[in-house]
């Protein structure tokens, strides 16, 4: 393909996704009222959850083929009920919200993370249209997938169902496959990579935008912006090894999907649509990665806990009751729609050639598999964190910051965001536990990677911690001026 051609797909292709979210947003008065980045954020993630899980079921399910006029009928359809909502609320729209930025610092800190989030946003997009996947596991795995599913117009391609061919992790989820398809099917392209990889770096900007806005609303906006400049030069969420933007891996996409649902269903005031969304984001993440799915189970976990252990202190306002149960639920039936789509299309897929968490049996067996794998696991693990081609100067930064901002931590905001980050690095360690690689064989290839998927509840924690910073370090100021 021409330079120009892969340009077009491109530019096009991420159009597609837009053009849907923008109308399922429609349906989510909660998001709509925030800012419009912030609303192009989500609208994106509801874009590629919403079209590509679409044409998902709707191939599995109704059998009709993967094809251009799948696509665009059901992109029509999800456009036509999204106007119609709009519509049928004209006069009740709501007020987008704006961002305050209360001091001049803050002007400069987001000037700085805009500008650097600018620049490597460019850089993603230049390198994404110019060169080839050079990533391991997406040459092996998604973008190969991709091109079974397209050859037959199917999400139960032969090549992954049948036994008699030779293929890895054929159960491995299609979400992000399946998107690379809707790309290519459009717009008539060949297989060449480039004319979809925008898909995968329009993540990188996402991510930010998701990070300032669930900082900026628990911890301001200085605090956010701070967030969001580290965050924009940190190593491994741009570039492939580590499972980022630059490349074709699953991983980050997870990281968007999972983060937007625990953001949202841990924010101060969750209404019950709201809870809807983080439901979708948590199944479109069941939908990306095998771990997508325990995760989803770790943020509801997480929320039901952290819900309960208010209530029994009762810091639960009796008005929130009604409105955060229902979100709670209606969140899980989400996930249960996405778990149904998984479970029904791997049901008819032979798995072969994969690491065998299937076989797992007994919650016993299971935890006593992962306590004796511990002891071998954190001197690996802290080999992989101390990369500086993954993570540069950020674990040398964080401690200091924790300990200076831990004030900041003592929050119930903190707790819950602690609580799901908890739950979710429990899910890694009984994956460690339990894999028939040997000793810690597995941690070197997936450690960052199961990292990075945490990030966005992480680095939001971590605005909380600046937050106690600035006030320690404006405290300490105020006491050096007043000093004789």
């Amino acid at each position: 393909m021409t330079l120009t051609a892969r340009l077009i797909a491109n530019a096009c292709g991420i159009s597609l996704f837009f053009l849907a979210g923008f109308a399922l947003l429609q349906f989510f008065p909660g998001l709509l009222r925030r800012s419009r980045i912030v609303r192009a954020a989500f609208a994106y993630l509801l874009g590629v959850a919403g079209l590509s899980g679409g044409v998902w079921a709707l191939n599995h399910f109704v059998g009709w083929p993967l094809r251009r006029t799948l696509i665009l009928w059901l992109l029509a359809a999800i456009i036509a009920a999204g106007a119609a909502v709009r519509l049928l609320r004209r006069g009740d729209l709501p007020r987008p919200e704006t961002v305050p930025l209360w001091t001049r610092l803050s002007r400069v800190v987001m000037a700085a993370a805009g500008l650097v989030a600018f620049y490597a946003t460019l850089g993603l997009l230049s390198d994404s249209v110019s060169n080839v996947t050079q990533d391991f596991d997406g040459q092996m795995t998604w973008t190969v997938a991709a091109r079974y599913v397209r050859d037959a117009a199917s999400v139960d391609s032969p090549v992954l169902r049948e036994e008699r061919f030779y293929i890895s992790h054929p159960r491995y989820p299609l979400l992000m496959p399946v998107s690379q398809v809707i790309v290519q099917e459009v717009f008539d392209t060949t297989n060449d990579d480039r004319a979809f990889r925008w898909l995968y770096a329009l993540f990188y900007p996402v991510s930010l935008v998701l990070v300032f806005d669930g900082a900026r609303r628990r911890a301001g906006s200085l605090a956010a912006a701070l967030t969001v400049l580290v965050a924009a030069v940190l190593p491994f969420t741009l570039f492939e090894g580590s499972g980022g933007a630059l490349g074709t891996y699953s991983d980050f996409p997870l990281a968007c999907f999972w983060g937007a649902g625990v953001l949202l269903l841990t924010e101060a005031a969750v209404e019950t649509r709201t809870g809807i969304a983080a439901g979708i984001f948590l199944g479109a993440g069941l939908l990306t990665k095998n771990e997508g799915g325990p995760l989803a189970l770790a943020a509801l976990g997480a929320a039901v806990l952290a819900f309960g252990l208010s209530w029994l202190v009762r810091r639960v306002k009796k008005r929130r009751l009604p409105a955060y149960l229902p979100a709670l639920l209606l969140a899980g039936v989400a996930v249960v729609a996405a778990a149904g789509l998984s479970i029904s299309w791997r049901n008819g897929v032979v798995n072969r050639n994969d690491e065998g968490y299937e076989q797992m049996r007994g919650v016993v067996k299971m935890l006593k598999a992962t306590v004796d794998r511990l002891p071998v696991l954190p001197g690996p693990m802290w080999n992989e964190m101390r990369d500086r081609e993954d993570w540069g100067d950020f674990w040398v930064i964080l401690p200091p910051v924790l300990l200076l901002g831990v004030r900041g931590l003592w929050r119930k905001r903190a707790f819950e965001l602690v609580l799901a980050l908890l739950l979710g690095l429990g899910v890694f360690l009984v994956a460690y536990g339990n894999t028939p690689w040997g000793g810690a064989e597995l941690v070197h290839p997936t450690w960052s990677r199961f990292l990075l998927q945490l990030s966005l509840p992480g680095l939001v924690l971590g605005s909380l911690a600046l937050r106690g910073c600035v006030r320690e370090l404006r405290s300490g100021w105020a006491a050096l001026r007043l000093a004789p």
